[in-house]
């Protein structure tokens, strides 16, 4: 009575039908069928001691709508109901005096076999199917629960047709393996009911590894607990799609690998049983596609960094060049006229370079204009702004910083430079500084802008061509050179 629904494929079905019917009377009624139907009552959870009357029992039996039978383990049904005359066409009389495997469909007959010799073990058979051929030559699909009793050697079933349900999954069954993407069939306990080629491609699974196993098994460990509670709340309310279309997981191959893949759930109702359909979509390439992506985008980030350092790099210093300075005084002038905070500005100038450079050559002359930058770093501060403004000359931005503080670090930058032990010949330089102050809340930015820039340049320029004039290894401020020019 038992045997496969279709090769390749299982639907786990409920273990006891919601409506229970009973077997026609035969001479074996008054033995059999009081056994029969106290196991029934225990698959039903009834616990009644109550005894019926035996023509309501015989009333009972031959109104089931479903297929009652006792057979014996010799293979022969002892008795029948009148819906196995309704479903296959046989009369009672015909079904009785033959085999019943006489009636199983060919290619189900041996999983039937097997399923007797269990029931002859003693182990009861809940939900299982095969088909049986009809009067007409047709096959019919039957569900069955079967009981044994060993002390009658008898078998209790009872069957139901689900012919139509199976044209139905036969149908799907084909769409599903028809389909390029991935496809499994999932019942609500998470047992995998159907797999497609390309599902055992993807995992490297065949589906008799895959039918009838937990959903989980193609899950990471770390992942699985959360993954049953989200099919718990999926079948809970399948509308919802709390895990559904679009959701990104990782997938295990058999191999133990990880990859991701994105799912998408179809909610499908069966039997009045509730299953879900996955299309599984291997998002390998996709990632890698996406990481390949975003390290060329770092790349390309730290490639741009790169060049705008080149570009704002002065080669042979490492100091800011002429054009870094020009946008960070613009953009200094602009914050601190707002914050009305003062900006003041040092250039410096190598003292006699030219003669250096002409005697000892532009090998030392490059060598001492690195030595030159390396001690102005070690001096300034992390906001200040160092660049090299073109030959021998330097200078120095300082944000918020007064008249008083920007003469301390020249003379002090004068100081290191003049003490620095030169191997060849002594350097010195020469520094002139210029202050601005602004008033606060002024515009961020204004026509005067320029002229705050130029004015800065250009009182720099003349203290240090004052300090230069009045012997050089010196620092000036341009305040300096207004208040000696009052006095004169």
């Amino acid at each position: 009575m038992a045997g496969p629904a279709h090769e390749g494929y299982h639907l786990g079905y409920r273990s006891i039908p919601t409506r229970f019917d009973l077997p026609v009377s035969s001479p074996l009624y008054n033995s059999a069928l009081s056994r029969f139907v106290e196991i029934i009552k225990i698959h039903q959870g009834s616990i009644e001691e109550t005894r019926m009357p035996k023509y309501n029992f015989e009333r009972f039996f031959d109104l089931s709508p479903d297929m009652l039978c006792i057979a014996s383990l010799d293979g022969y049904f002892k008795c029948v109901n009148h819906s196995f005359q309704r479903v296959l066409g046989w009369k009672l009389e015909e079904l009785i005096s033959q085999p019943f495997i006489h009636f199983v469909h060919p290619d189900d007959v041996a999983a039937t076999v097997s399923e007797i010799e269990k029931l002859g073990k003693g182990i009861s058979a809940i939900s299982f199917q095969n088909r049986y051929r009809c009067l007409d030559g047709t096959y019919r699909y039957l569900r069955w629960a079967a009981f044994p009793e060993k002390e009658t050697e008898s078998l209790f079933a009872v069957a139901h047709e689900i012919t139509d349900l199976m044209e139905i999954i036969e149908r799907l069954y084909l769409v599903v393996e028809a389909s390029p993407t991935a496809m499994m069939m999932v019942n609500r306990n998470g047992a995998i009911q159907l797999v497609n080629q390309a599902v055992e491609q993807l995992l490297n699974y065949s589906r008799g590894d895959l039918i009838g196993k937990s959903i989980e098994m193609l899950v990471p460990t770390g992942s699985r607990i959360r993954h049953q509670q989200d099919r718990a709340t999926f079948f809970g309310n399948p509308q919802m799609c709390l895990m559904g279309a679009g959701r990104y997981l990782n997938a295990m191959r058999r191999d133990g690998s990880e990859f991701p893949v994105e799912i998408g759930l179809n909610p499908v109702k069966l039997s009045d049983e509730q299953y879900v359909i996955a299309t599984i979509v291997d998002l390998t390439r996709q990632k890698n596609a996406e990481e390949k992506l975003t390290m060329l985008a770092k790349d390309l980030e730290e490639a741009n960094k790169k060049l705008l350092q080149l570009a704002s790099t002065d080669r042979l210093t490492g100091l800011r060049n002429r054009g870094a300075f020009d946008e960070q005084l613009d953009t200094q002038i602009h914050l601190l006229k707002r914050m009305g905070k003062p900006l003041s500005l040092i250039m410096i100038d190598i003292d006699y370079f030219k003669q250096y450079n002409d005697k000892y050559g532009h090998q030392a002359g490059d060598e001492a204009l690195k030595t030159v930058a390396s001690l102005l770093s070690k001096c300034v501060r992390s906001s200040d702004t160092l660049a090299r403004y073109g030959g021998e000359e330097f200078v120095i931005i300082l944000p918020n910083t007064t008249k008083s503080d920007t003469m301390q670090l020249a003379k002090r930058l004068q100081m290191v430079i003049h003490h620095h032990s030169w191997g060849k010949k002594r350097l010195t330089i020469s520094l002139g500084a210029s202050t601005l102050t602004f008033t606060e809340n002024a515009l961020a930015i204004t026509a005067e802008d320029f002229i705050y820039n130029t004015k800065l340049l250009s009182e720099a320029d003349q203290a240090l061509y004052y300090s230069k004039i009045n012997g050089r290894d010196r620092a000036i401020h341009f305040s300096e050179i207004e208040n000696a020019n009052k006095s004169t």
